[in-house]
């Protein structure tokens, strides 16, 4: 897969892919065929990594026979090794007719059970499942409902510019802002994932980002915003086929052609955290000792975290107090990992949290107390749900392999794109794996801060490689 998208051709690579419609001069069962005997291979391969996708659009002239031989067929396809992506692009009052007929309505369903990810209008899930649909907010609803049809994850578009992707264990509000010209008209930005509700797009692109191994949540949302940012569509009608040779722009890397993303964390318009002053926060230590605060502390650092695990409530608290009181000593920036409490407390500068302790963090206490926050982020969606509660910082990693714990590698191919849409707008710091001998890639990628464990507390020398650290950072430190 290139490393950039430039056209649909690129995004159909290695894109296994069945069209439904009935305008296709071969038979179903000669299109899907090779399709099983390609997908059983792969499956076999164990030491495979990347799942074969195979992407299913039903039109309006999809046929009952049809839906019988796909089912069928897909029933066999469907292995750990393959993603099955589906999208319905039937409007609502063709659907209604279709559904009157319970066996085709069935039919539907099973579709969708077959699929690991069902697209279509929010209507039309209600009509093929004769439920009320999920809801945001409700995840617990959400779960019943999905596990009661035996469907994995949906991708629900409920009103211009909103999609709502929901899964047994989670889910995301989509939008995009309904801006408007000085005409009064919508916008081509706006408007333009809408133009390409009709033709198969939003699967294709989906089907694309996963081939090159992006998780099914973070597909989804660089598929809307590669489609955002190209205002012009296929021409009404048009069916997108993997041959297409549609000129597109590059991998979506323009901050406002992502949609916002709600995700429960916020119940109101919050607060943005308290600001760094800076997009640069410097070389980043995390240590998870006083006696290491303190040294580092003396060499200068101004920024710094501590991260304490498996420590008894009493004894923390103590270690937290002590590094509050080193760090106002120093002017540095302390901030404290997962215990936001004990930093409102004792004053700290600032909290840091990992994305699976933001929904039970109290996030309003934190702003209302004047920390600043910092979030880790791993994937477009989690960077995503952090910006919806307008954190000081975003950390990404794990840039390189690390033992300092179990972590997601996102490498510096992603790195570079997540700086080039973020830098502008929010001080990022990358994390995970980073040493004197790799760290110059790294701060060329635009990030503004490095964090580093082991680089300094395993070095022969610590005075000698924070010093080091410290000039290749302020090299190319930001404003």
């Amino acid at each position: 897969m290139s490393c950039e998208l430039s056209s649909f051709e690129q995004l159909f690579c290695g894109v296994s892919y069945i069209d439904c419609s009935a305008e296709r001069q071969l038979s179903v069962c000669d299109i899907l065929t090779p399709l099983l005997k390609d997908s059983v291979s792969l499956a076999q391969q164990n030491n495979s990594r990347t799942a074969k996708i195979i992407r299913v659009v039903i039109d309006e002239q999809q046929l009952q026979n049809q839906l019988v031989d796909i089912n069928a067929a897909l029933q066999l396809l469907k292995t750990e090794a393959v993603q099955i992506v589906c999208e319905i692009v039937l409007s609502t009052e063709q659907l209604r007719s279709a559904v009157d007929d319970k066996g085709q309505r069935d039919l539907l369903l099973q579709l969708a059970q077959h699929s690991n990810l069902l697209i279509c209008e929010f209507e039309i899930f209600t009509l093929i499942t004769q439920t009320t649909g999920p809801a945001a907010h409700n995840q617990l609803e959400n779960s019943q409902l999905l596990n009661g049809l035996s469907v994995q994850a949906v991708l629900l578009r409920s009103g211009h510019g909103r999609w709502l992707y929901c899964t047994t264990s989670n889910w995301g509000l989509l939008s995009f802002a309904d801006k408007k010209g000085a005409t009064g008209k919508q916008s081509a930005l706006t408007t333009a994932i809408a133009d390409h509700s009709g033709c198969g797009s939003l699967s294709a692109a989906i089907s694309a980002f996963m081939i090159t191994g992006k998780r099914r949540c973070d597909a989804i949302v660089l598929a809307l915003a590669f489609l955002q940012q190209n205002a012009d569509p296929p021409a009404t009608g048009q069916r997108l086929q993997p041959q297409a040779k549609i000129s597109f722009g590059g991998w979506p890397c323009d901050l406002a052609s992502y949609p916002k993303l709600d995700t429960g964390l916020t119940s109101s318009k919050i607060t943005p955290f308290a600001s760094t002053n800076t997009l640069s926060l410097g070389l980043y230590p995390v240590v998870d000792t006083i006696t290491w605060l303190e040294k580092l502390l003396e060499l200068g650092v101004k920024t710094i975290q501590l991260r304490i695990k498996d420590t008894a409530d009493e004894q923390l608290e103590k270690l937290v107090a002590k590094a509050a009181q080193l760090g106002k000593q120093y002017q540095a920036r302390l901030f404290i990992n997962d215990y936001w409490q004990l930093a409102i407390k004792y004053q700290c500068y600032g909290v840091h949290l990992g994305q699976e302790d933001l929904d039970d963090t109290d996030l309003s206490a934190i702003a209302a107390a004047g920390l600043c926050l910092g979030v880790s982020t791993h994937s477009e969606y989690e960077w995503l749900r952090a910006i919806a509660v307008k954190p000081s910082y975003i950390a990404m990693g794990t840039v390189y392999p690390t033992q300092t714990k179990p972590a997601i590698l996102i490498g510096l191919t992603n790195l570079q794109r997540w700086s080039k849409t973020l830098a502008r707008d929010y001080p990022l710091v990358a994390i995970g794996g980073i040493k004197l001998d790799n760290i110059e890639p790294v701060l060329a990628s635009g990030v503004g801060s490095v964090a580093v464990v082991t680089a300094i507390t395993l070095a022969e020398d610590y005075r000698l490689a924070t010093e080091q650290l410290t000039q290749l950072q302020q090299a190319q430190r930001r404003v």
